[in-house]
Formats: C-alpha cells, sequence, structure tokens
C-alpha cells in the first residue's frame, strides 16, 4: 500500500513538472499587436497573450480621445488572441 502511494505522489510530480505554460498550450502567435478593426465605439484587437496589458492600455486611451472609458466585449485566445472593446460614458 505504501509503495503504491509513494509511486503515485511521484508520478503526480512528475505530471506537474511536465505541464506547459499557458502560452505554450494556446499555440504560437506571431503577432505583436494589431488593429482589426475600429468604428464608432467599437474597436478590436488581435494580439499575443503576453501583451494583454498593453492592449488594455491602446482601448483605453483610444476611448478616452473620445472623452469616453474602454470596456471589454468580448475576447477568445487560441494561437492569438482576438479582444473587442467597446467606448462607454464615463
Amino acid at each position: 500500500m505504501k509503495t503504491g502511494l509513494i509511486l503515485l505522489f511521484f508520478l503526480s510530480l512528475y505530471g506537474c513538472a511536465s505541464a506547459p505554460s499557458m502560452k505554450k498550450s494556446m499555440g504560437d502567435c506571431d503577432v505583436n499587436i494589431e488593429t482589426t478593426f475600429s468604428a464608432g465605439d467599437t474597436i478590436k484587437f488581435k494580439y499575443s497573450v503576453d501583451k494583454q496589458s498593453d492592449v488594455n492600455t491602446l482601448a483605453e486611451n483610444w476611448c478616452s480621445d473620445r472623452g469616453k472609458s474602454a470596456k471589454k466585449n468580448t475576447q477568445s485566445c487560441k494561437g492569438c488572441c482576438v479582444a473587442t472593446y467597446r467606448c462607454s460614458s464615463k
């Protein structure tokens, strides 16, 4: 019984050590940040997952120029992330 528990413990440690990072498991993205759509109060970005905070800042700046604040409307990440932001009244 003890041998089985010890074996199970080491197997679980091996599984944790070999788990891929979030970025690696999502797939590669060769895009830094790209604006794919902008019109009215809507802007859409395509970007690498590690650029999320930069995209949030860009959306806030874009909406701020219109006297509004940015709200993330949709987001999906598979390889590259795609997020849509809508500007709304402050």
